[in-house]
């Protein structure tokens, strides 16, 4: 486990506002994951925060469009 990956998780677990989007932050296995680990354990929260609501805007929806179909 790589430094950044520690303070990924010890971040996300100790921030209250960054552990509900764990799954997306340090669960996930992204396709640049060093760099998105990175910028989890050292990046804006706010930023953070507000890319993950993007993505669960996106999942919801896909889904919607997937129920059309």
């Amino acid at each position: 486990m790589s430094s950044h990956q520690k303070q990924a998780e010890a971040r996300v677990q100790k921030d209250h506002q960054l552990k509900w989007w764990k799954d997306i932050l340090v669960d996930y296995d992204w396709g640049n994951y060093k760099e998105h680990i990175e910028w989890v354990a050292t990046g804006d929260r706010d930023e953070i925060i507000e890319w993950c609501r993007g993505i669960r805007a996106d999942e919801r929806s896909q889904r919607r469009e997937e129920r059309r179909q």
